[in-house]
């Protein structure tokens, strides 16, 4: 299989496309209003499931859509009976997002979790793929990114007592920013709160109801399993800034949890030591979770390939001379470079993990 030339740009040029703004307008119009007024003739674009949310009848809990609920939360006020309620919530969808995984789990080969996931698998080696996981192994179309905001700053304000929801999101986005991650920020600017990040995990990404929304991705499979099939690597590495019970429901749900071979998490348990991508430390972490072989990390990295959706956690795999830096982003139409500042090497661009064999050929040959 032949190199395609591809179009080159400069790293200043790109511009990170934010979430679905469709949805954002809805969001932000039901906390203004108070109200659904009006909702399903806003909403009615906005997929879940790949189905029409007026269409999602049989997406009911409690006689509300996945949906619904997902809002309910933002209007909640902040007074003490409504942090009752809040908690009912949480509690109520965690219970019914764990007996769903435990139905699905072992029913077929992607839903059977690679025992090495779960274990210590350090074993020396050099070459490995490593995959993001949020935004990536799933299209960022799905949405979920957004609803985690929601959860994220609806916890703010429980935790921190905030009045307003507008107060939570401010603060979320100048965490993220500093941070990279906005548990990080959270523990770190109120130390006297003696913040729990696993309760925090609770409350956030393990409350999410992904059951409603990702769905097997057997086009996702395919291409892992070629690339598996090819011995180019010696391990297939899931590296994630989520914790890891968000990691494994997310592959067990796409179907592709029998694929890989470790996995590296933020380990929201270490509150003082906690590393996450883009930070150095979160690259040393991983090197040594997946046995790479090197006196540096220079070395332990330069036949690492790395796919994530976010261009900073990329680049500071450039600067470590990681040998191949993909960034995933779902509204490219057709794959494209990006010059990277350091080290002279460029950032391939891709729309889908289908796209892999026209960047990367050497692999599927």
């Amino acid at each position: 299989m032949e190199n395609k030339s591809l179009k080159s740009i400069n790293i200043s040029d790109y511009k990170e496309q934010s979430p679905d703004q469709h949805l954002i307008d809805i969001i932000n119009h039901i906390h203004s209003t108070k109200s659904f007024d009006n909702l399903l003739l806003q909403a009615n674009d906005w997929k879940l499931k790949q189905h029409q949310l007026d269409d999602l009848d049989h997406v009911e809990y409690n006689g509300l859509t996945t949906y619904q609920r997902l809002i309910n939360l933002v209007l909640l006020p902040n007074d003490q009976q409504s942090k009752i309620l809040y908690c009912d919530i949480i509690k109520n969808q965690l219970l019914r997002n764990q007996q769903h995984l435990e139905s699905i789990l072992n029913t077929s080969p992607g839903t059977t979790i690679n025992p090495k996931i779960l274990t210590t698998n350090n074993t020396p080696c050099s070459k490995v793929f490593l995959f993001d996981i949020d935004n990536c192994l799933y299209s960022k179309k799905l949405n979920i990114h957004m609803l985690m905001q929601i959860f994220i700053r609806k916890y703010f304000q429980y935790i921190l007592n905030l009045d307003s929801y507008d107060v939570a999101k401010k603060l979320n986005e100048k965490y993220y920013k500093q941070y990279g991650l906005a548990i990080k920020g959270l523990i770190n600017d109120n130390q006297d709160l003696k913040i729990d990040p696993v309760e925090y995990n609770n409350f956030v990404d393990d409350a999410l109801p992904l059951h409603d929304i990702i769905t097997p991705d057997l086009e996702l499979r395919a291409t892992l399993i070629k690339i598996k099939e090819s011995k180019k690597f010696e391990k297939m590495w899931l590296y994630t800034n989520a914790y890891k019970t968000h990691a494994i429901r997310c592959i067990t749900l796409l179907g592709i949890a029998d694929l890989f071979d470790g996995l590296t998490f933020c380990d929201y348990k270490m509150v003082q030591d906690m590393s996450c991508k883009p930070d150095v430390s979160s690259y040393w972490k991983m090197s040594e979770d997946v046995g790479l072989i090197g006196e540096t990390l220079d070395e332990r990295l330069k036949n690492c390939v790395f796919i994530d959706d976010s261009l900073r956690n990329l680049e500071t795999g450039i600067q470590l001379n990681m040998k191949q830096c993909i960034l995933i982003d779902q509204d490219v139409t057709e794959p494209y470079e990006i010059d990277a500042v350091a080290k002279g090497k460029k950032i391939k661009v891709v729309g889908s993990f289908s796209d892999l064999e026209t960047v990367l050929p050497e692999i599927f040959e």
